[in-house]
Formats: structure tokens, C-alpha cells, sequence
């Protein structure tokens, strides 16, 4: 036979037995009053002319897009219909495609024929001039560009 000794009790009497002493509170229902309260607890002084003013914007946006017959898309496509894909792919055939370099620095940007420091991200740095569509007054320094792959001139600011 085993015995086993049980060790020393340190909870008391009155943590050991549940009790349900908890009286219930008599249930009031809300009168007109409370619940007028209660709805305009949480409401800033001008809520009602706010939310007026945000449901007109939002009626006028609706007819103007009615009327103009734009629709949004998430893509920033122009609806298909506005496509023309004849002069993209002349467009695409005909011109180069070009690198996205960001000039870092303009040299003699003063004199008549000024250069541009450009780097082409994880490739190098060179030192190109403009092509003969683009004005000197439209780069700045810190602008990405649009260079062309062959002759490294800016096409694009």
C-alpha cells in the first residue's frame, strides 16, 4: 500500500468555494431621450453637414462621369476603344528603346554646350549630351531621363 502525503493547503476556505453571490440588476429600457443621447454622443458639431456635402460630391462625380462616359480604371489604361495599336507599333519599330538613367550632375551648365553626368542604374556613369529634341532648360539635376542604348544622348526628360 502507498500512501501519499498531500502538502500543505495554502488556499483558504473562501477562495476554495464558488459562490454566487452576484445580486442581478434590474434591466431599465431606454427611453427616447437615451437613445437621442446615445446617437449623438460620438458626433462632431458639423457630422450631419459633412456627410451631406460628401453624398452631393459624390452625386456630381457620378453625373459628370455619366455625361462625359469615362469610366476610372485601376490599370490607368485608356479604355480600349481609345486605343490605337497601328501607331504603337510604329511608334515601337521606329524609334529605339531607352534606358531610364538619372542625370546626377550638369557641367558648365552656363556655357552653350552643356554636359550631363547620368547614371544608369547598376551599370555605370557616363558623361553624354543632349539629342536634338530636347532643350537644355529641360534637365535638372536629380531628374530621370530617357537615354538612348547606342549613343547615350538624353531623349527624355
Amino acid at each position: 500500500i502507498l500512501y501519499l502525503k498531500m502538502g500543505k493547503d495554502y488556499l483558504g476556505t473562501d477562495q476554495r468555494r464558488v459562490t454566487d453571490t452576484k445580486e442581478e440588476k434590474e434591466i431599465k429600457a431606454l427611453d427616447e431621450g437615451d437613445i437621442a443621447l446615445l446617437k449623438t454622443y460620438g458626433a462632431a458639431p458639423y457630422n450631419d453637414e459633412i456627410k451631406k456635402c460628401e453624398e452631393d460630391i459624390t452625386n456630381v462625380m457620378k453625373r459628370v462621369n455619366e455625361l462625359t462616359g469615362i469610366k476610372e480604371s485601376d490599370t490607368g489604361l485608356a479604355p480600349p476603344a481609345l486605343w490605337d495599336l497601328v501607331a504603337d507599333k510604329v511608334c515601337l519599330s521606329s524609334d529605339h528603346p531607352l534606358q531610364v538613367a538619372r542625370c546626377t550632375k550638369i557641367i558648365n551648365a552656363d556655357s552653350e554646350e552643356p554636359k550631363y553626368i547620368i547614371n544608369v542604374k547598376q551599370f555605370a556613369k557616363f558623361v553624354v549630351d543632349l539629342a536634338e529634341t530636347v532643350a537644355p532648360t529641360d534637365i535638372e539635376e536629380g531628374m530621370r531621363v530617357g537615354v538612348d542604348r547606342t549613343k547615350y544622348q538624353i531623349h527624355i526628360p
